[in-house]
């Protein structure tokens, strides 16, 4: 606690590279304090860290809400320094646009501030960037609402549609994949290697755009590429599989 006093005076001084050392001490004391690194993450904001400090908040962020607004403008003994900092970062994600840990930064300092419009802005294109982070996605659909949910998919190519509800299989090398969805588009996935006990995983189906989003409450969520290969087959892509990855096409059983 003295270590983390000392980083919060620091910090309100405007010494935020002393402010980054003494919270970088106290976390090695109180590993797991909230508090301790949401600070650490402002001061590595502060020093224009932005990668570091988006790891920091992505983790953080996952578990606990962030602080708020007058707590945030308490921390700064002269505010110009944070709207110089702000606009530092706003710079850098102008100029960076594929730089997913920079905007997710920007997204919740605009949080914070309660610029939604912004933060969801920032958060989008966080999901583009990275359709697997599940942080980004669980604060953008908290703020924008979730996706249309629909039990159905287009291929643009043949207008073919696919109804999604109902018992689907899947193989990749020794593995068999089972995936049921029902009228709620409540999903069970369930992936069976040749000799091993199943994994499941279950939750909520969603589909925005050609993608198929299966959100789990403990286990993050799954997204990837979705076109449809008529009434009863489709084809699914993990996003982040490696190039050319042809994916797991999907043949209805009932």
């Amino acid at each position: 606690m003295q270590l983390f006093d000392a980083g919060m005076a620091t910090f309100y001084d405007g010494q935020y590279a002393d402010a980054l050392t003494n919270f970088d001490e106290a976390l090695r004391l109180l590993p797991g304090d909230p508090v301790l690194h949401e600070m650490r993450a402002l001061a590595l904001f502060a020093v224009g860290q932005f990668q570091p400090a988006a790891a920091v908040l992505n983790s953080l962020l996952a578990s606990v809400p962030g602080m708020d607004w007058t707590t945030l403008v308490s921390l700064y003994g002269d505010l110009d320094d944070y709207t110089t900092q702000l606009r530092a970062l706003e710079s850098h994600v102008n100029a960076n646009l594929n730089d997913a840990g920079a905007a997710f930064v920007l997204a919740y300092h605009y949080l914070v501030m309660g610029h939604n419009e912004q933060a969801i802005e920032m958060l989008g294109r966080v999901v583009r960037l990275q359709p697997r982070d599940s942080t980004a996605q669980r604060l953008l659909t908290a703020l924008e609402g979730p996706p249309d949910t629909t039990s159905a998919i287009t291929s643009a190519e043949n207008a073919a549609e696919t109804d999604l509800v109902g018992l689907w299989r899947a193989s990749a090398g020794d593995t068999n994949i089972e995936l049921s969805i029902d009228e709620l588009s409540q999903f069970t996935w369930r992936a069976t290697p040749e000799g091993q006990a199943p994994v499941a995983l279950s939750g909520d189906l969603t589909t925005t755009d050609d993608l198929l989003i299966l959100d789990t409450d403990e286990q993050g969520t799954m997204v990837g590429q979705v076109k449809s290969g008529g009434p009863d087959r489709f084809q699914f892509v993990v996003a982040g599989g490696p190039p050319g990855d042809a994916g797991l096409t999907f043949e209805r059983q009932r």
